[in-house]
């Protein structure tokens, strides 16, 4: 996710200052592609934010804590566990900051002079000419309409081909259901990320969108596997469905990546306010909570 942010969030995030403004900082200011806003959203929450999940993850570490069935002598691994949580943290917030760093050196060389490192004196941020603005708007206007006509052709095409698979002998058919079920989840995020400092009060800093999304991604998760284990006799297409879900649905309605841009934005108050802490921890003690009751109490009492 690093790799993909924009100027501004990387002189946020970083402290420096960047005079030349670039919604996607790897690439040149001049590209198309700065001005293409289906991309950058695509970009961003359809590829990042799929590729990275939260549910997933929380999900192998609860499984470790379980252990199994107490009467077959499974065991728990919840030391394991716990350094699973531990280091799945560290590992996505060192790989954010490296991604942030890769992308200001690209910036730095495609944009000579236009960075200004934290401390120096920042001069005024250069603007666009109003005619380039004005361009720009029109490229979007268009750009939003091919896109809208490009998604509706290109999701009919990949659902039939999905679904022509998913029905057909493979012997990796969950991949096509998830292929299938992916959409619905990466929209459903999408649409979730509206609620993103929404509440109001105390409240106003939290991430309720994201969160929301991560938690109910891990219930479904858990859900599903809690029924695997329960319910016996489930043949080949039943289980490619439920695990279809699970990577399709679960793994692209979570997302880890935006979940470390939004604590490393709220960890730049510290000292000042704990917030990014609070929502790191929390997240995670919710997502083990949830999975200790949904998936844990089902797989302790099996006979």
């Amino acid at each position: 996710m690093g790799l993909f942010v924009s100027s501004d969030v990387l002189s946020n995030s970083l402290r420096h200052t960047l005079t030349v403004e670039a919604p996607v900082a790897m690439l040149p200011v001049r590209s198309p592609l700065q001005t293409h806003l289906p991309f950058q959203v695509g970009l961003r929450t359809g590829l990042c934010g799929s590729l990275t999940t939260f549910a997933s993850w929380q999900l192998q570490m609860v499984i470790m804590i379980v252990g199994g069935k107490p009467m077959q002598g499974g065991s728990s691994q919840w030391a394991e566990a716990v350094a699973g949580l531990i280091i799945g943290c560290m590992t996505s917030l060192v790989s954010l900051v490296t991604g942030q760093h890769l992308a200001l050196y690209v910036y730095h060389k495609l944009n000579p002079g236009a960075f200004i490192p934290f401390g120096s004196p920042a001069p005024e941020q250069l603007a666009l000419e109003e005619d380039d603005k004005m361009t720009q708007q029109q490229q979007q206007q268009q750009q939003r309409s091919s896109a809208d006509l490009g998604r509706v052709s290109g999701e009919g095409s990949l659902t039939a081909a999905a679904a022509a698979a998913a029905a057909g002998p493979f012997d990796d058919q969950f991949l096509w259901w998830a292929i299938l079920f992916g959409p619905v989840g990466c929209y459903l995020r999408f649409y979730l990320s509206r609620y993103n400092g929404a509440l109001h009060g105390h409240w106003k800093w939290f991430p309720a969108g994201t969160f929301a999304a991560n938690m109910a991604a891990c219930v479904l998760d858990y859900v599903i596997r809690a029924a695997q284990a329960r319910v016996q006799g489930l043949d080949a297409v039943q289980l490619a469905v439920l695990n279809g879900m699970v990577s399709g649905i679960g793994g692209c309605l979570s997302t880890v990546s935006t979940w470390v841009v939004e604590i490393q934005r709220l960890m730049l108050s510290f000292p000042n306010t704990s917030h990014g802490y609070s929502y790191m921890t929390g997240s995670i003690v919710t997502a083990v909570a949830l999975g200790l009751l949904i998936y844990g109490i089902p797989v302790w009492t099996m006979t």
